[in-house]
């Protein structure tokens, strides 16, 4: 099996028809997506829904989570994943499950995918058709560089979930490999 895994900056054109087209060129292809959004529209939530919808696995951080979830309700119009303040990410936090339940929908994910919310050092919230589930970061004593460590984890998961191992592997396996960019300096 195949798999790729991107790294979308919104929901517009360039990587998101990239996938797209590499899909259309390999039908067995199984894609994850990483939507790493500096702004969370209506039209880019849109956008994204194009890959969204055919992916096994979407991994937003869990700011760029929340801003989906509020423009997917109406709440909002525009929001900056940037600007979500702690004390929003800290009710995002405290009702996980939920945000996850919804977030899924608005990325109007096949049921058989799998949404993981990434959340640094705090680690992951998994969810999937009905189940939800955290996953811890690997503790460590000293973080050199934590740049790409949620790039590392996400794919890792991906391609643990394509090979269909049991979700526990993948998801140990995820957090070893974050860990190990986290560090290394210039690991990314």
């Amino acid at each position: 099996c195949e798999a790729l895994h991107v790294i979308v900056e919104g929901g517009g054109g360039g990587e998101v028809d990239a996938a797209l087209n590499a899909l259309a060129a390999a039908p067995s292809l199984q894609l994850s997506a990483e939507p790493v959004m500096q702004e969370v529209t209506p039209a880019a939530l849109d956008g994204l829904r194009r890959l969204t919808r055919r992916t096994k696995l979407v991994s937003p951080d869990l700011p760029t989570a929340w801003a989906l979830d509020q423009v997917a309700q109406g709440r909002a119009e525009s929001l900056r994943p940037a600007d979500v303040g702690a004390d929003i990410l800290a009710a995002a936090r405290a009702d996980a499950a939920s945000l996850a339940e919804r977030c899924f929908a608005a990325l109007a994910m096949p049921d058989d995918a799998v949404l993981s919310i990434r959340d640094g050092a705090r680690g992951s919230l998994l969810y999937g058709d009905g189940w939800f589930a955290r996953v811890l970061a690997v503790e460590l004593e000293a973080v050199a560089d934590p740049t790409g460590a949620g790039n590392a984890f996400a794919g890792a998961l991906a391609a643990g979930f394509v090979e269909q191992r049991a979700r526990a592997q993948p998801t140990r396996e995820a957090a070893l490999a974050a860990a190990a960019v986290a560090t290394a300096v210039g690991a990314a």
